[in-house]
C-alpha cells in the first residue's frame, strides 16, 4: 500500500457509520472499522512511542481528514 496507512480507514468508517444509522461513539466506530478491515490482533496490539494504539491513532487521523474534507460532521465531541 502506498501513502499514509490511515487512508484505509476512509471506506470502513463510512460503512460503519451507515450501519449505525449515521452516528456512533468513537470507540464503536473504530472497533467496527477495525473489524470491517480485518486488522490482525498483532497489528491492533502495536503501540506508538507514547504507548497508545497505532491502529486507533490511524483511525483518528482518518476521521480528522474526513471532517476537514466535509465528509463527517464534528459538531458533537466523542460522536462520529
Amino acid at each position: 500500500m502506498y501513502g499514509p496507512k490511515f487512508t484505509r480507514f476512509f471506506p470502513a468508517i463510512v460503512r460503519s457509520l451507515k450501519e449505525m444509522v449515521g452516528s456512533a461513539s468513537t470507540s464503536e466506530a473504530i472497533d467496527r472499522s477495525i473489524e470491517l478491515l480485518g486488522i490482525s490482533e498483532d497489528e491492533q496490539n502495536a503501540e506508538l512511542a507514547s504507548g497508545s494504539s497505532r491502529v486507533r491513532n490511524q483511525a483518528q487521523w482518518a476521521r480528522l481528514y474526513m471532517v476537514r474534507g466535509g465528509i463527517l460532521d464534528a459538531s458533537s465531541r466523542g460522536i462520529w
